[in-house]
């Protein structure tokens, strides 16, 4: 699955993909470059656009920038709900640039104003250069260069469930940036998280997790851990993507359409160079196990 979005930060135009430096990785095509369907928001969705920037005093460097792309559904009825949930997304992504050594002195938190996508937006651009002063003040020797890059859309739903497709990509100095793209999907109209618990029997998880294994063994790919197949190294879990299970980490599933799609990040399962992972396992091959069917 593909989504086409053009971004731009610290100068540069970012053309965003499942992954932005290299091709998502699928079980159905054992480890080439995926190019189905693109991927788009739900008819009728509103969009809204937020590029900002704060120039360097060399070269006309953006020092800090923040480009964020969100569609909300559309109804209107339900935003002070999309909005909150949206805001927690930006939140963790964004606390999750500064190391944790940073995290007593900068931390952001989630908009908490009127159920409104540009002031939303606005504050968290704000709040990134905040983030930043505080953590690189003028009289700091080094200044890097920190961008960030958010888009969600809402992609699916069948009323009763709404699944968003989520992008977010930093880059706070060194070789590269950092990426995730993931599915999340949500109960309406409270916007509950769903997890695996909530999709399939207790007793049936392990063997739901028994064919992402047997799909993820099909990759052209050399993973990181073969003791614990499906398993993302415990260091490398990410919160609000992952959820921990016996001790282990997971990826938290998504419904899309007729799928149930676990997305591993760049480095949870692989090298960076492979990129996202997404593993789609039909529904319909663990009808028995669903609690809904």
């Amino acid at each position: 699955m593909k989504k086409t979005l053009l971004l731009t930060t610290a100068g540069v135009a970012i053309v965003l993909a499942s992954c932005a430096t290299s091709g998502n990785k699928t079980a159905e095509n054992t480890g080439k470059e995926n190019d189905p369907a693109e991927v788009a928001a739900l008819p009728g969705s509103r969009e809204y656009i937020l590029k900002d920037s704060v120039g360097g005093e060399e070269d006309g460097i953006s020092l800090v920038s923040f480009n964020a792309q969100v569609y909300l559904p559309e109804n209107e009825d339900n935003d002070s709900v999309v909005i909150a949930t949206i805001s927690q997304m930006i939140s963790e992504r964004l606390n999750a640039m500064f190391d944790e050594e940073d995290s007593d002195k900068v931390n952001i938190k989630a908009y908490e104003g009127e159920p409104n996508a540009d002031a939303m937006l606005g504050y968290y651009a704000n709040e990134l250069k905040r983030m930043y002063a505080e953590t690189y003040p003028d009289t700091a020797e080094v200044r890097p260069i920190y961008s960030y890059i958010f888009s969600v859309m809402p992609v699916w739903t069948n009323n009763q469930l709404i699944t968003y497709d989520i992008y977010n990509e930093n880059y706070t100095g060194g070789a590269h940036g950092m990426n995730v793209d993931y599915y999340a999907t949500y109960s309406l109209p409270h916007y509950d998280r769903i997890a695996i618990a909530n999709l399939v029997s207790k007793d049936s998880i392990k063997g739901v997790y028994d064919k992402v294994a047997e799909k993820l063994k099909l990759l052209n790919v050399a993973l990181t851990d073969t003791d614990n197949v499906t398993a993302a190294l415990n260091s490398d879990a990410i919160e609000g993507i992952d959820e921990t299970i016996d001790g282990s980490s997971y990826p938290i599933p998504a419904i899309y359409g007729d799928m149930m799609v676990f997305s591993y990040q760049p480095y949870q399962k692989a090298a960076y160079s492979e990129g996202v992972i997404s593993i789609e396992i039909p529904l319909s091959s663990i009808k028995d196990a669903m609690i809904s069917k």
